[in-house]
């Protein structure tokens, strides 16, 4: 069944095109992975990564700032109003008297029960889970109180957070100021409290004051704890699944100075843009003063939203859907079972088993050597045999040259963020060979089939060549492609090529459905092989 010369006639007629695609595949090879190795490719997919996960950090530092900027500056109007009207109250209660420090005490203690009534409402509007005692409500409150800081009793997380910061005890005497004796005259003969007894509230002056107020405390507030070690072992924590760590998250800039001014500048934006909005209300347009304060209520989370958008909520769904796979992409998969299995290997074999393939046979019938073979008594399928035998140890020869490579090139630039192991990468070649393996079968099929090389290469060669062609359309619609350029219409393809059963994606997930498909792929060389060793013993031939 095997003859040792033939063996040796095939590897002297036949050396050239095995040491030329040797070369190139191990040549192709080994430049893909040194390029996909070390940081390589990935350094691509870390910048995705990392300019992401910047900006979803800074989004939520935005929103953070801005809702500790909501419920610490709006109480406070709560708490002006409340005190002139406390301290209206004190003058009713003590007509004919002047007013006193006492007076004055109670109308702060009566302020201070307000603000906390108006931040707790503030703090359900952000959400309605955030009830006393949890840790959201906690945390939204302390930043109204630090605002506020009541006779200065914060000044404590003041100073642990920035020496020298703290702010001065609430000024509520422009509050007294704006009642002067005649309306406290008026108010002792019965008058009640004037109409505009609120008009200091609003002024200018005293609504930059609240503004200003709050954007100090909230932006010392957020980053004070923002670069506190435990938020920063906290966020590193969540970060290491991006494989982000403590040295690239620096390059963040989310330090103390980075953060408050991240903070000021995203409060200073959404109050300007807010007051400019309700500007151009008029309350007279809403059928009643719910829809006005509704409508107040969607533009304050329109303009909050808009304020924070990342990267990713700016570009359309798709694109942004695009760009969030790109992050999570392990490119040196793609590279290197995509590019060169997949797309260079696969056309590497497809010119080897052609040439190959098709001269082993039908190619000595075409040209009358095998006529000569037969009549020195060698059987025909002693012939057919031995150059199976030389068909198949000369691809795996080349494929355990090129598994020798890969290892080499793993090694010399072992390769980051990705799923690829050794015993993957040896998996890839194997895969990468039945793949060959079955074309080689398919090919030497025809050559067996026919007897002139140009039928032989029309239907084995074209096969081949469909198949390539097949694979690199269907590589446009895997799972291994990035969704920017993913094309789902081209999956088509992929159920007309054999290549699909060479299941990458199952073999980098350490899955097994890929084992059932190599043994699809061995079963069609070991079926196309024998085939083609019965039909040429059976068919006649022009000899």
């Amino acid at each position: 069944m095997f003859s040792k010369a033939l063996y040796k006639q095939s590897w002297k007629a036949n050396w050239i095109p095995w040491l030329a695609v040797v070369l190139v595949s191990s040549f192709v090879l080994t430049i893909i992975m040194l390029m996909s190795g070390g940081e390589g490719i990935n350094s691509l997919t870390e910048s995705f990564t990392n300019t992401f996960a910047k900006e979803a950090l800074q989004s939520g530092f935005q929103n953070t700032a801005i809702n500790y900027h909501y419920v610490g500056n709006e109480p406070m109007e709560t708490f002006d109003k409340a005190f002139l009207q406390g301290y209206v109250n004190e003058i009713i209660d003590n007509p004919y008297q002047e007013p006193t420090q006492e007076n004055i005490g109670n109308a702060y203690v009566y302020a201070i029960d307000e603000h906390q009534k108006e931040v707790k409402n503030k703090i359900l509007t952000i959400d309605s889970s955030f009830e006393e005692g949890t840790a959201g409500y906690e945390e939204l409150y302390g930043a109204a109180m630090l605002t506020l800081n009541p006779n200065g009793m914060m000044n404590t997380i003041f100073e642990q957070y920035e020496p020298g910061s703290s702010s001065p005890d609430y000024d509520f005497m422009p509050l007294l100021m704006s009642l002067g004796e005649a309306e406290i005259l008026a108010i002792w003969m019965g008058g009640g409290a004037p109409d505009n007894l609120y008009d200091v509230v609003y002024t200018p002056e005293r609504t930059a004051y609240r503004f200003d107020r709050s954007c100090h405390a909230s932006s010392i507030f957020l980053a004070g704890n923002m670069s506190s070690s435990a938020a920063k072992e906290a966020i590193l924590e969540t970060l290491s699944e991006a494989h982000i760590d403590a040295e690239t998250y620096e390059t963040f800039g989310f330090d103390y100075e980075g953060l408050k001014s991240m903070a000021s500048a995203a409060t200073v934006t959404f109050q300007a843009r807010l007051d400019f909005e309700i500007s151009k209300l008029d309350i007279n347009d809403f059928v009643d003063n719910e829809a006005y304060f509704t409508r107040l209520y969607e533009l304050k989370e329109e303009l909050q939203e808009s304020i924070t958008a990342t990267i990713l909520t700016k570009l359309p769904a798709e694109l942004a859907d695009s760009m969030e796979d790109m992050k999570d992409q392990d490119m040196y998969s793609m590279m290197v079972a995509n590019m060169y299995f997949k797309i260079v290997g696969l056309l590497i074999s497809v010119v080897y088993v052609i040439i190959v393939g098709i001269s082993l046979v039908s190619g000595q019938v075409d040209s009358g050597s095998m006529a000569y073979v037969l009549s020195t008594g060698t059987k025909r399928n002693t012939v057919t045999f031995t150059q199976m035998v030389f068909f198949v140890t000369s691809m795996l020869l080349w494929f355990v040259t090129t598994t020798a490579v890969s290892i080499a090139c793993f090694f010399v630039a072992p390769p980051v963020r990705t799923a690829v192991t050794l015993s993957t990468l040896v998996l890839f070649n194997v895969g990468a060979f039945l793949v060959a393996l079955a074309l080689a079968g398919i090919v030497y099929l025809a050559s067996c089939i026919f007897n002139r090389s140009k039928r032989a290469i029309a239907l084995g060669g074209g096969f081949s060549v469909l198949t390539l062609i097949f694979t690199i359309l269907g590589l446009f619609a895997s799972d291994n492609t990035p969704s920017m350029v993913r094309m789902d219409a081209l999956s088509f393809f992929n159920s007309l090529s054999i290549a699909t059963l060479y299941d990458i994606t199952s073999i980098t997930n350490n899955a097994v459905e890929y084992i059932w498909k190599f043994g699809i792929l061995a079963g069609i060389a070991f079926v196309c092989f024998a085939a083609g060793m019965k039909i040429f013993k059976k068919k006649d031939l022009p000899l």
